[in-house]
């Protein structure tokens, strides 16, 4: 769930790999892709996505902005 929608996908856990087509997208920012899992145990989860060079439209200013960009996502069991 993301706030209060349901996100439909699939993925796969390929060695340290956490490979994904669940769009994970904040409003100006694409982040679905291949996640590295840095901490996988049986209440928590804890993976990230690194781009390089990646260029984004600020949705307010409308100016572009370029560089790398990495999102962590944390997950716990409740």
């Amino acid at each position: 769930y993301d706030q209060s929608s349901t996100t439909e996908g699939t993925w796969e856990l390929r060695d340290d790999q956490l490979i994904t087509d669940i769009d994970f997208s904040t409003d100006f920012i694409d982040v679905s892709g291949t996640y590295t899992v840095e901490v996988l145990t049986a209440t928590t989860l804890v993976f990230y996505l690194e781009k390089d060079n990646q260029t984004v439209t600020d949705p307010d200013s409308g100016q572009s902005i370029s560089g790398d960009i990495k999102a962590t996502l944390h997950f716990e069991k409740i």
